[in-house]
């Protein structure tokens, strides 16, 4: 009896894929090329790669459906106007028999398409890349883009307005390149496998007022960007900004960012301006490494494990900022010596430590870079290693000029200077070192210059209250 009824349920089931494929068979395909001015609106089937010419105009009207039968790509040359509307959206989607498969389609690739083109209120989801765009400005505004290998790809001169989309589930969020300058706006990107923002290759993209969770990197800059990152509500990622080899040009101004591993990290002789941020919660707050030396303003930075990090030969200037209630305010390792001055460190276990390599006496003996260098070859980086005069390398870590907390400046004022300061861990804590594969000789850890120190709270700390642009919510399609 049990085997008649499963050989009856297989049957049945076989007779159901059967006619779900003879149904498949039996649609009707929209042709290879659209040609002249042409109007979908229903459902649209699509199998094989499909073309709009340049001299071509396609109009999908509201709550109209494109299914993809196959993985190829839409090829857009001429005018497209995809217009949804709120509770109308433009579905575009894969059959059900590519959904099983788990194959996406092409997507959508616009190239030097008429500027009276848009595409708003669609829902794109199982493409390989959602919409790919090069040398056009279209507006991409009030999307859902889920369930895609990359969601967005603007390069070659692509400048359009990214605004007010919903990108989810997806390998990558937003990908510029290739001297693309788009503007990046009120975006809700979260649940991205690598970056909800990639920017490379010296572009001035404007990221602004976006909200980004649960990604490997929030925002990721690298070659020479100069972008323009602000009111960005960031958390839950590896790392919330992560800028590489760019200039004083590039701005990360008033974000916030909580809960990440590391809010942002500045690598690879990276020099941005890090102004008015407010960094809480993270395990780390700014990571200055490899020869990095941002400036770091009027930030707030507050509830951090470590609040700064500088590491291997990373010198900033950190001024103006409030550093509170963190474990660490600053660690300073590898011969690092950032200028510390004007901020208000209050109620740090450390203000600042001194990691164990943190030792001119070592670095004008031995010296880092051959271990930096091996490091790196285990990594298979490719990181320069510029050549540091030892001359310019003293013992002193310069802290002067900072409030240092109602309890701890009673301390300085009964010591006075050079002595055995509670949240300094520096020479006076450790005096001497030993490295493993060095002998048996023993470094001097260097000393804090605490000098010059305020004794009330410094004025003109931290950032200005900076209202966030959130009114504009993307629409939320659940089904």
């Amino acid at each position: 009896m049990i085997r008649k009824t499963l050989l009856l349920t297989l049957a049945l089931l076989m007779l159901l894929t059967t006619s779900l494929y003879a149904l498949e068979d039996a649609i009707e395909y929209e042709p290879r090329i659209i040609r002249g001015i042409r109007v979908w609106e229903g459902t649209i089937h699509i199998k094989g790669e499909i073309v709009l010419p340049k001299e071509s105009k396609l109009i999908v009207k509201p709550n109209t459906k494109i299914i993809f039968y196959n993985i190829g790509a839409f090829k857009v040359f001429g005018t497209i106007q995809i217009k949804g509307e709120m509770g109308k959206e433009i579905i575009i989607d894969v059959s059900d028999k590519m959904k099983k498969q788990n194959k996406k389609f092409g997507g959508l690739i616009l190239s030097r398409i008429p500027k009276d083109s848009i595409i708003t209120s669609a829902v794109i989801r199982n493409a390989n890349v959602a919409i790919s765009a090069t040398e056009t400005t279209i507006p991409i505004t009030n999307n859902v883009i889920e369930n895609c290998r990359t969601a967005i790809e603007m390069f070659q001169g692509a400048n359009s307005e990214i605004a007010v989309n919903l990108i989810r589930n997806c390998g990558n969020g937003i990908k510029v390149s290739m001297k693309s300058d788009p503007i990046i706006r009120k975006n809700y990107i979260k649940n991205i496998e690598k970056s909800a923002i990639t920017v490379v290759q010296s572009s001035r993209t404007k990221i602004l007022n976006n909200t980004i969770s649960y990604c490997t990197d929030g925002i990721a800059t690298s070659q020479g960007v100069k972008a323009r990152i602000e009111g960005n509500v960031i958390s839950y990622c590896t790392a919330g900004i992560y800028v590489y080899q760019v200039d004083r040009e590039e701005k990360l101004i008033a974000n916030y960012i909580t809960n990440c591993y590391t809010a942002i990290k500045c690598a690879g002789f990276a020099k941005p301006d890090i102004i008015g941020n407010y960094i809480a919660n993270n395990e780390t707050g700014i990571s200055t490494f490899h020869f990095s030396s941002p400036l770091i303003k009027n930030n707030d930075i507050i509830g951090n494990s470590t609040g700064i990090v500088a590491y291997k030969k990373a010198n900033s200037k950190i001024t103006k900022n409030n550093i509170i209630d963190n474990d660490i305010g600053v660690f300073c390792d590898f011969s690092s010596y950032p200028t510390i001055s004007y901020n208000n460190f209050i109620d740090n276990t450390f203000a600042i430590k001194l990691g164990t390599f943190q030792s001119a006496d070592w670095e004008k003996t031995v010296g880092s870079a051959d271990i930096m260098k091996k490091e790196a070859q285990k990594r298979q980086s490719k990181a320069n290693f510029a050549a540091v005069d030892v001359k310019d390398i003293t013992d002193i870590v310069d802290m002067t000029k900072n409030f240092w907390g109602e309890d701890v400046t009673e301390e300085l004022e009964r010591k006075g200077s050079g002595e055995n300061i509670s949240v300094i861990y520096d020479y006076y804590d450790k005096n001497t070192v030993t490295y493993e594969g060095y002998g048996d000789k023993e470094y001097k850890l260097d000393k804090v210059d605490y000098n010059s120190w305020y004794k009330k709270l410094i004025k003109g700390c931290g950032r200005k209250e900076t209202v966030l642009e959130t009114k504009d919510n993307p629409m939320d399609i659940s089904n």
